[in-house]
């Protein structure tokens, strides 16, 4: 809710550009230039003078722009996809939770498009990838905004396009399941709620108040050396 004015990390910029270079091609070439020479003196003051600083690439940058590009094209499943569908789609409305935007990579009447850079691409690395950053809210969240500003009655499906950033720039398009998808919307729903009810009583907790007892994760004291320990101390390793 108040993710805006953040200043931008060279991870952000260059998810930026990955993402202009995919779905907005043209665009992207029109944009980006190439800067060789010393960031200092004359020569880059005027360079700046004449030039989008967030489009200003090395040729190395360049060429690992244009062929991420051209894998997830070369993709035919991803091809179609992107080409099907309207491109940085901004959508607002209103729900129990005040005034909410969203803005996608990809929309029709049917699929929300998302693209995601992940090293590891696989079904199960992806998957991890996806809950750990939060994925699931996120998708979640568009579905939200589509469902009413759109006035559906039914989900959309959602489609993600996971490609690495390094060579070879493999590329795996993958369906969220629907299970998936309402789950998330239900928690980013659960989120925008308490927001705007910490936002009217002024006071935003933290993660936890008062004092707690500090959970260890399940694995822990599994291995010999923990079990070892906690024998001697006389502590099961059930507790």
């Amino acid at each position: 809710m108040t993710g805006g004015g953040k200043e931008q990390t060279p991870a952000m910029r260059w998810g930026s550009l990955v993402h202009k270079a995919i779905l907005e091609p043209a665009e992207f070439a029109a944009l980006v230039c190439v800067y060789e020479g010393v960031k200092r003196g004359k020569d880059w003051e005027a360079f700046k003078l004449e030039n989008n600083l967030d489009f200003v690439v090395s040729l190395d940058e360049k060429e690992r722009l244009e062929d991420i590009r051209d894998a997830v094209h070369n993709n035919e499943s991803a091809h179609k996809l992107v080409s099907a569908c309207v491109k940085e789609v901004t959508l607002e409305w209103d729900g129990e939770y005040g005034a909410a935007k969203a803005r996608l990579d990809g929309y029709d009447s049917d699929n929300i498009i998302d693209l995601k850079t992940a090293k590891n691409i696989t079904p199960d690395g992806f998957a991890r990838q996806f809950i750990s950053l939060g994925y699931d809210l996120q998708v979640g969240w568009y579905v939200e905004g589509a469902m009413i500003a759109g006035n559906r009655q039914e989900l959309p499906n959602v489609t993600i396009i996971a490609v690495e950033p390094v060579a070879p720039y493999d590329v795996a398009v993958y369906t969220v399941p629907r299970s998936i998808v309402e789950l998330g919307r239900k928690r980013a729903r659960k989120i925008a709620i308490e927001y705007r009810f910490c936002e009217a009583e002024d006071r935003f907790p933290g993660v936890s108040e008062g004092v707690n007892e500090l959970v260890m994760p399940d694995w822990y004291g599994q291995d010999d050396i923990c079990a070892e320990f906690l024998n001697k101390e006389g502590i099961s390793t059930d507790e």
